[in-house]
């Protein structure tokens, strides 16, 4: 089943490659995405993946190393991703109770 998850503690010099390489031997991966400063352009230090297999990557890859740093991995919640979509360009985070 195809899921979108949040990806936190991102290294500012990761790309899209780095990441599609990690993810991409659990499952086909549908899109990335890297949430930049609106102003500097500069990475955030999060994004969001959208692939199949969501769940055995998130549970095999939490916490491991992606290009010097330990990647926090989280399902992003069908119903707020749904509804985030036709409103807000901001995503829950479940494990923190967080917007973003």
């Amino acid at each position: 089943m195809i899921k979108t998850l949040y990806l936190g503690n991102l290294p500012w010099n990761v790309t899209k490659e780095d990441i599609e390489k990690l993810f991409n031997p659990l499952g086909t991966v549908s899109s990335i995405k890297i949430v930049k400063d609106g102003i500097t352009g500069r990475p955030k230090g999060y994004g969001f993946i959208t692939m199949e297999n969501a769940e055995t990557a998130m549970n095999v890859l939490n916490g491991k190393d992606l290009c010097g740093r330990s990647v926090k991995i989280n399902e992003v919640h069908k119903n707020y991703q749904n509804q985030t979509e036709k409103t807000s360009p901001k995503f829950y985070i479940p494990a923190t109770n967080t917007y973003c």
